[in-house]
């Protein structure tokens, strides 16, 4: 695996495997206890839950301040387009399936923008750039 591709993945799972986990604690732990908060609840909970890991990472790995918050505008780029073209565009769906679509939506919605913003500056990821604060 090439210094990109490891990188690509470092940054998708950071997001993905708490993402992951916060989405059983949603759909199965909290439901079978009998609690089942709105959406405009946990929509800042998902966020952070998806923010804090993958900027921890990236910290870790001595990237520049610039680069974790291109790296988390991207995920909030792809959500905020997605989400409300979805919700009015098959407010039926969204009805019927509630959280179920939601959440992998928007998981898609914000890991796609950052493979790309990754992918766009590739030399970057590639040569190690990232360890220079200046990058």
């Amino acid at each position: 695996m090439d210094m990109f591709q490891r990188h690509m993945s470092e940054m998708v799972l950071s997001m993905v495997i708490p993402f992951s986990v916060f989405f059983v604690v949603v759909r199965v732990i909290l439901p079978s206890v009998g609690f089942s908060p709105s959406f405009f609840l946990l929509f800042p909970v998902a966020l952070v839950v998806m923010v804090v890991p993958m900027t921890t990472w990236m910290l870790i790995r001595r990237h520049s301040w610039r680069n974790i918050a291109e790296m988390n505008g991207s995920m909030f780029a792809g959500m905020l387009v997605l989400l409300p073209i979805a919700r009015f565009a098959f407010p039926s769906l969204f009805a019927e399936s509630g959280f179920g679509l939601i959440f992998p939506l928007v998981l898609v919605a914000m890991t796609v923008p950052m493979i790309l913003l990754m992918y766009a500056r590739r030399e970057h990821y590639t040569h190690h750039g990232h360890n220079n604060p200046n990058n």
